[in-house]
């Protein structure tokens, strides 16, 4: 099955798969997957277009969902998603593990 995408709104994209990615920031990015979200920190890079995320095994979901430890698979995952939805958007994805 593939994937769809919208963007209701600049710089929000949803997957019909059941998660959204907003920039909300030039270093903030958004990512909400059924009722939990997180923020991760992010940093424009040059040429124009590609963006640095900055996730690790440190990464929380925010409150109420900050106890639930995230795995190395999960974090995969959502960087996964969030490089499909950037995609969507137009930007590349530089990710950094750190």
């Amino acid at each position: 099955m593939t994937e769809h995408f919208s963007m209701p709104k600049v710089n929000f994209v949803q997957s019909d798969a059941g998660y959204a990615v907003e920039v909300v920031t030039r270093t903030k990015v958004r990512y909400t997957e059924a009722d939990r979200t997180m923020l991760i920190g992010a940093e424009p890079l040059l040429p124009a277009g590609r963006l640095a995320l900055y996730i690790s095994e440190r990464q929380k979901w925010d409150p109420p969902h900050n106890d639930e430890r995230l795995g190395s698979i999960e974090i995969a995952g959502i960087i996964e998603n969030i490089r499909a939805a950037l995609d969507y958007m137009g930007w590349t994805l530089v990710p950094d593990s750190g």
